[in-house]
Formats: structure tokens, sequence, C-alpha cells
């Protein structure tokens, strides 16, 4: 601070009471009050003290001016589309090169399997049987006869009027021929004969190659014998069970074996035959 010199004690006093009014900058700490010879030089008198003007207020009723608009954008110019660049002609795509059609190798039908090709065997509407047969009667067999007819045939035709069920219709022939001494004690030929016809009903059970039937039939046996140009004939009733076995060979074609027991109801006395037979057995059409 700054005091007159003549002053002296009142001055430094003065200036320290004025020290709340001064700016808080040259309040700051270290800032303290001097003698203004201690500042001027000597021989310079004290410059007189000079009074601040009071801060003046900006009277209440001034109404503050609206601001200022902003300045106006500079104008631009209208914009202008940007030309696009022309597109460039692409030369038209190529079409694939056509491919030759794909065929595939012509297949031969399968072939069908054994099981499958004796399905028109296994239930046809017809089997008609060829066969050999050989018969021994019990009858014939007495007086040191053996009574074998090794020579026979049998024709058999079953209509399958289901898969299991079939009616049957049967001829069948016999032939032997022997030798024997009369009362002369000369050679005498001696041909026996036996034709039967029977009919009946056949069950049949099939699995793949194999067809097993069981048939009971019933009809006519004819024996004939002849003896020295003289033929005497017997007629009688006959019944005929049997079993017998087919095995497919082919689809049509099979092998048959069987075998019967016949019972001929004669005049004088009943005959037991006991016939074999091996053949052939052929199917057509389809149950």
């Amino acid at each position: 601070m700054i005091g007159s010199p003549t002053s002296g004690g009142d001055s430094r006093t003065a200036a320290r009471a004025a020290v709340p009014t001064l700016p808080a900058a040259l309040r700051a700490p270290g800032q303290t009050a001097v003698a203004v010879s201690d500042v001027l030089p000597p021989g310079e008198p004290a410059r007189p003290p000079v009074a601040a003007a009071p801060p003046t207020r900006p009277p209440t009723d001034v109404t503050p001016a609206p601001p200022a608009a902003p300045p106006a954008a500079p104008e631009q110019p209208p914009a202008t589309e940007p030309l696009a660049p022309e597109p460039e002609e692409t030369p038209p795509a190529e079409a694939p090169p056509e491919s030759a059609p794909i065929t595939l190798p012509a297949t031969a039908p399968p072939e069908p399997s054994p099981a499958s090709a004796l399905d028109a065997f296994a239930v046809p509407s017809i089997e008609a049987t060829v066969a050999y047969s050989g018969l021994w009667d019990d009858t014939f067999s007495r007086s040191g006869r053996d009574g074998l007819f090794e020579l026979g045939w049998v024709l058999s035709l079953c209509g399958n009027v289901s898969g299991a069920f079939g009616v049957v219709g049967e001829a069948s022939g016999h032939y032997s021929s022997e030798e024997t001494l009369d009362d002369a004690g000369e050679t005498l030929a001696v041909d026996r004969d036996l034709l039967a016809v029977h009919a009946g009903l056949r069950y049949t059970h099939r699995g793949g190659r194999i067809a097993a039937y069981a048939q009971a039939l019933a009809g006519w046996t004819r024996s004939g014998l002849e003896l020295s140009g003289r033929r005497e004939i017997e007629d009688a009733f006959s019944v005929q069970p049997g079993l017998g076995l087919y095995v497919g060979l082919t689809g049509s074609v099979g092998l048959a074996v069987g075998a019967d027991y016949r019972l001929v109801l004669g005049d004088e006395t009943n005959r037991g035959e006991v016939r074999f037979l091996v053949g052939l057995v052929v199917a057509a059409g389809e149950r």
C-alpha cells in the first residue's frame, strides 16, 4: 500500500483499514503495506492519492436488445445431379452346351428265385400225374407165388378248388405173368391184370419246392385171370387211401412219389394191395 510520507502513522492506519476494499489479487498472502518513501526515489514528492470510483450497476429498467439474427447463409448454386456413367455393354452369356440325354443301361428283369418260380406250381388249377407203379397183392402171394405186379401205370388228375383241397380222379393198371403146372405136369402160363378207377378228395400242404398230400379215394377194381386161353373177371368195390409228395423241378414240372393201400371187397374174399408210384407231375393254370 502507498501512504503519504507526511501522514506518518495515520497514513499507515488508513491503508490497513482500506485493505478489505482492495481486489482479491492484491490481498493474496505475502502482500503488505509499505511506506511510499520505500518505493519512491529520494527527493521525488509523493503523488496524491486517487480515489477509486465505485462500480456502477447497470440500470434495471433497460430492456435487453434482441439477439442479432444470424447472418444469412450464402446462396449455394442449385445442385446438379451427377452424371451416371453409362453401363458397359456386356456380351450375352453363351448358352451352356446341350448335354446329351443320360440313358440308363437297360436292366433285365430280376430272375425269380426258386421259391417265387414255383408260386404258380405251388397252387395250380390242375395237377396231372403220369407215373410208373408197382403193386403187391396179399392174396395172389399165397401158394408159393410172389403176388407182385411188377408192371403198372397210374394216370391222375387233380383239380384244386383252393390252395389246400382238390378233387382227384385216377385210373391205374397192373400186370403180372407166371408159369404153373397142370395136373399132367405140363407148364401153363398164368396172366393176371388189375384195372382200377377211383375218385375222391386230396389235401395238400405246400411249402416252396415241396408239396405233400394225403388223399382218400373210392371206386371200382376189376381183377382178370387168363389161364390156357380162358379168362375170368371179377369186379369189386375198393377204397384206396394214400400219401404222396411232389418235388418241384421247374415252375410247372415236378417229381411225384407216392404210396397207397387198396382194399378190394371181393365176392368170396377181400384182398389187400400195397401200391407205390414214381413219376412226373405237370401243373397248369394258377389258383
